[in-house]
């Protein structure tokens, strides 16, 4: 859980997470090392467009349920937008995940681990996506979503 969730905070950084592993003087790597690697490995193999390709997040501070990467994408009508990966630590008890302010209405929200579209709306305190009861993965769920840019 948290070498997955420090690669989130790497990349939503903008940053670039490696790992030093190396072999054993019998040239083997170690199995505490390949636990590890397959665990990330397995949470790529579902999420890993939440992370490459991606850019940091344009928001200064980070939101209290997680971390969020962005890259610019065009709108099914050609519009510019700006997809959003929140990548959410701290599922919320109340169903509703609230974007950070200034992020804009939601024009889409996908679960990311399931295809599953979400609801999207807003409230008294801002832009808001319906998400499950319960967090498809307790270390880090994917929930992407596509803004209008401003520009």
């Amino acid at each position: 859980r948290q070498l997955i969730r420090t690669l989130c905070e790497t990349a939503s950084k903008g940053g670039n997470f490696l790992l030093n592993v190396g072999p054993t003087a019998d040239g083997e790597i170690q199995p505490e090392s390949v636990e590890r690697l397959q665990a990330i490995g397995r949470w790529m193999k579902v999420n890993a467009s939440a992370i490459r390709g991606t850019q940091a997040s344009p928001f200064v501070e980070a939101p209290s349920w997680g971390r969020i990467t962005s890259r610019a994408v065009k709108t099914p009508e050609g519009s510019d937008a700006l997809e959003l990966n929140l990548i959410v630590f701290e599922w919320p008890a109340d169903g509703k995940l609230r974007l950070p302010k200034g992020a804009g209405a939601p024009v889409s929200a996908t679960l990311l681990a399931s295809g599953a579209r979400l609801d999207v709306g807003s409230d008294d305190q801002g832009s808001v996506v319906g998400v499950p009861e319960t967090a498809p993965d307790a270390d880090a769920t994917v929930v992407r979503t596509v803004v209008r840019s401003n520009g």
